[in-house]
């Protein structure tokens, strides 16, 4: 099945006033990767009803992937210090994610203190990529806490410090983490993320230190190592699928990200996810050995 098309657009816009959540979910995410300026409007009015926890985070991505209205941006800007916790740090997160240059200033003042957005802030800026952010990052590593330093590694790479010995940091510190005599539960979520930021970012390498960690690790190790390799799948799927290509254990590293998926929990991202597989397996031109990788996608996921 395909996610495009006008007919599809029309239903997915209609969705935004649905009922049910996880419809009205998925009509938000379909508008943060189909982004319409007649939209902006109809989203920052849904911004003011949607309570949500499972849903907000989605209306944020979309809103924030229609920031050319400067009223948008004023209102991200102002929900970076409104509301309960889990919600401005899903605002804090969108703004990375989109690179809402815009919003330095404030982001920096969250990441310079400490607090329980702290971290957030730090990889927001990182995606960001705003030069601005420099100073922070370098007080960050002396001042911040051991166990938010994988955070400011992939902070500081993203931004283009030192990255091959941030790298090195943010696996070591995973590794340690998941160490199965007596890791660091804490030490692990952060270098999980941090490596989760990076690896879809690019760094091919953290990618694959994310799977070997991850695969054939027990809970509670896995769970975060899990949702990390999951999140980098989602985000790009062809990429993962040339990974699975290139790799003699595709089905171990297919039920990690069977695992992430069952608690990311995110139907169209999953679909798309599925729909990039299709198309790869209809032409294997695109990446070698992508036919059976893709089958074993099928067989172990199931879809």
């Amino acid at each position: 099945s395909g996610l495009g098309g006008p007919h599809a657009r029309e239903f997915f816009r209609q969705a935004l006033d649905a009922h049910n959540d996880r419809v009205r979910a998925a009509a938000y995410e379909v508008a943060e990767h189909d982004p319409d300026a007649a939209l902006a409007p109809v989203l920052l009015a849904a911004l003011e009803a949607e309570t949500s926890e499972f849903v907000r985070p989605a209306l944020l991505r979309a809103l924030a992937a229609h920031d050319d209205d400067p009223a948008v941006r004023e209102q991200l800007v102002r929900d970076i210090d409104r509301g309960e916790g889990h919600f401005r740090a899903a605002v804090i997160e969108a703004l990375g994610e989109h690179g809402a240059a815009y919003a330095v200033e404030p982001l920096i003042r969250i990441a310079s203190g400490e607090g329980p957005l702290r971290d957030d802030a730090l990889l927001a800026l990182g995606r960001i990529g705003d030069g601005r952010a420099l100073p922070v990052m370098a007080a960050a590593q002396t001042q911040a806490a051991d166990t938010l330093q994988p955070i400011v590694s992939a902070s500081a790479c993203l931004l283009g410090i030192d990255c091959r010995n941030q790298v090195r940091y943010v696996v070591q510190a995973m590794k340690y983490g998941a160490a199965r005599d007596g890791g660091d539960q804490i030490l692990l979520r952060a270098a999980a993320t941090a490596a989760g930021a990076l690896a879809a970012a690019g760094r091919s390498e953290v990618l694959d230190a994310l799977i070997v960690a991850g695969v054939g690790a027990d809970d509670p190790v896995r769970a975060p190592l899990a949702l990390a390799v999951g999140s980098v799948a989602l985000r790009d799927p062809v990429r993962m699928l040339e990974t699975l290509a290139a790799r003699e254990d595709p089905e171990e590293v297919l039920l990690l990200l069977r695992d992430a998926f069952d608690m990311l929990d995110e139907d169209l991202a999953e679909e798309r996810f599925y729909v990039s597989m299709r198309s790869v397996f209809r032409d294997e031109r695109r990446i070698r050995g992508a036919r059976a990788a893709v089958e074993a996608v099928i067989r172990v996921l199931e879809f």
